[in-house]
């Protein structure tokens, strides 16, 4: 039996099921970017590029770490 909670402990419950999901979803999307990517071997990738896979590990890191 599931228990009943207060208003405000639903909030806390919900935020933590989307952390849990979003890091879950930018996980996902890193994995396809690195096989995407990994087939790119002849030039180096754009600045642009390189600093997003730069932030998205950052993240992802960070998220692991929580």
């Amino acid at each position: 039996m599931m228990k009943e909670l207060r208003p405000d402990e639903w909030q806390g419950a919900l935020a933590r099921e989307f952390q849990e999901q979003s890091a879950a979803a930018s996980l996902h999307i890193g994995k396809q970017l690195q096989f995407k990517l990994a087939k790119i071997t002849s030039e180096p990738l754009p600045v642009e590029l390189q600093l997003l896979l730069g932030e998205l590990e950052a993240k992802t890191s960070r998220s692991q770490l929580d």
